[in-house]
């Protein structure tokens, strides 16, 4: 028999993805109210366009989950409450230029269709990452640049930073910690 690898972890607890927490819903959902109150100045509340974007998923997968199932959930328990209010809101996909059928709509054609419903501004919101990366910063900003001379554009950064998100995540694991600890 094969001796134990020491240098393997023994033992680890995983924190399971927290889209369908509540608390960090809500979170979101302040985060969103926060951008559009000002554009409220300007704007009326049927003018501004909010977008959720998510990380694009391939529709066609080889017997892997890509994410879809989760995104579309976590997209429709925010519009739910924020429709009521902002009637223009869409998911907008962040996919990568790679062949295949992925997510509609993409973040490009999200814009261009709020802009075709009237939208005076649009708040893109990235929903499907907690953390800056290339499809935040980059992507979203790319479609910025391509509607920035017809609407008035609010992009908000992910939620890396945001104190409430941090007590939040620590509540989270402090079960597991402490599981892993009595184990």
């Amino acid at each position: 028999a094969l001796a134990p690898d020491p240098s393997w972890v023994k033992d680890l607890r995983y924190l399971p993805s927290f889209w369908d927490r509540e608390d960090f819903q809500l979170r979101l959902i302040d985060q969103v109210e926060e951008a559009v109150s000002p554009l409220l100045e300007r704007h009326a509340p049927s003018q501004v366009g909010v977008m959720l974007c998510l990380h694009g998923c391939p529709l066609e997968s080889k017997g892997y989950e890509t994410g879809v199932r989760e995104s579309e959930a976590l997209f429709y328990a925010l519009q739910k409450p924020l429709i009521r209010k902002y009637p223009l809101i869409t998911p907008g996909w962040m996919n990568h230029p790679v062949p295949g059928k992925w997510t509609t709509p993409d973040v490009d054609q999200a814009a261009k269709n709020l802009i075709t419903l009237g939208a005076k501004a649009i708040v893109f919101v990235p929903i499907g990452f907690v953390t800056e990366n290339h499809e935040t910063e980059l992507d979203i900003g790319y479609t910025i640049d391509k509607v920035k001379d017809k609407v008035e554009c609010v992009h908000l950064p992910t939620l890396n930073d945001d104190p409430s998100l941090l007590r939040m995540g620590a509540e989270w694991i402090r079960p597991l910690v402490d599981e892993l600890r009595a184990g």
